[in-house]
Parts: C-alpha cells; sequence; structure tokens
C-alpha cells in the first residue's frame, strides 16, 4: 500500500506522440540516448508506431497528427545526467541543465518529435 493506505504503483510504459514520418526518428533516439530494446507491438491501431523497453519500463511511440504540449513530459532516472546530456548533445538535441530538485541532478531534452524528457540522477 501507498500514502494513506492507497495502493501502491510503478509505471509500466509511456506513450509519446510522433508527427506523421517521425516515429523512426524518435525511436532510435530513445534507443541511442537510453539503451533501449524493441519490443514486439502488440496494439492494432494500424498507425506506425514502436514498442522500447528499459529496465523497469517501456516507451511506446505512436504516430499522431497534431503538436506536443510544450510542458507535457516523462521523467527518467538515470546513473548520470551529465553523460545522457553528452549523449543528447551528440544526438543533436538540445540540452536545458535544470536546478536539482530533491536533491537529484537533472535537466531536460527533447525527441525529434518534440516531446520533453526530464532526466533525473539516482540519488
Amino acid at each position: 500500500m501507498g500514502l494513506d493506505g492507497a495502493p501502491s504503483f510503478s509505471v509500466h510504459h509511456v506513450n509519446v506522440v510522433a508527427g506523421p514520418g517521425l516515429v523512426d526518428a524518435t525511436a532510435d533516439f530513445w534507443r541511442q540516448l537510453f539503451g533501449l530494446v524493441d519490443l514486439p507491438r502488440q496494439g492494432r491501431s494500424g498507425r506506425p508506431g514502436a514498442w522500447l523497453a528499459g529496465s523497469h519500463a517501456e516507451i511506446h511511440v505512436s504516430e499522431r497528427d497534431g503538436s506536443v504540449h510544450p510542458d507535457a513530459h516523462c521523467a527518467v532516472i538515470v546513473a548520470n545526467v551529465a553523460e545522457v546530456a553528452a549523449v543528447a548533445r551528440r544526438l543533436g538535441a538540445e540540452w536545458e541543465d535544470a536546478a536539482p530538485v530533491i536533491g537529484s541532478a537533472r535537466g531536460f531534452t527533447r525527441d525529434p518529435a518534440g516531446n520533453r524528457i526530464e532526466v533525473m540522477q539516482a540519488t
């Protein structure tokens, strides 16, 4: 049980949206930045997409029309934020250092589809 007797939970996956034609570049960015591996897709939407797995959660990339809200994001925990920042920059992604929260070094980047990613260092 979690706080105040509420059921505890963990994250299974986060779905990120990629505009038409951006699924492959977006999935490749997540693979290169975080070392994710491909999973077989089990969705039946018929739209392009990709499912990727990390050690504790999955990222699902779904092709959709429309834009991503600039503040929408997911947060990931890594062993070394500086290393991820270096890889992001090498991949041509912008990197924004951010003030630490809850004692964790952190920063922000965006995948090729514009999805904002908060990268936090494990404490």
